[in-house]
């Protein structure tokens, strides 16, 4: 198997593994949130953090699409496009998301 390189890390033969912490949206779109999951990932060890760019009036095709689910033992309906629009970072909280990354020597990912 050939090698490539992530970051300043080579992946492949006779290479470590590249620990990926995966974020997702799993801050809830709370900033502070995010900056603790850098954090634990770099006191766990992982080499990355990878979190889920979007904006959901790009990908939510009906606008009137509900979605019901199970919240603290509550059924709760609401809109999808507002359910995602939540989990939303704007654009200078990316650059403050990839800046952590950068001062806790950890890579950052998206998708």
């Amino acid at each position: 198997m050939a090698q490539i390189k992530i970051g300043d890390r080579l992946v492949g033969d006779r290479q470590p593994p590249l620990v990926i912490l995966e974020a997702g949206i799993n801050h809830n779109g709370d900033l502070e949130t995010a900056f603790e999951m850098i954090r634990l990932a770099r006191k766990l060890g992982a080499d990355a953090v990878k979190f889920q760019t979007f904006k959901a009036d790009e990908f939510v095709g009906d606008a009137e699409q509900t979605f019901t689910y199970t919240s603290q033992g509550k059924e709760v309906t609401e809109s999808m496009l507002d359910m995602f629009r939540r989990y939303e970072f704007g654009r200078q909280d990316w650059f403050a998301i990839k800046a952590l990354c950068d001062q806790e020597g950890i890579l950052f990912l998206s998708t």
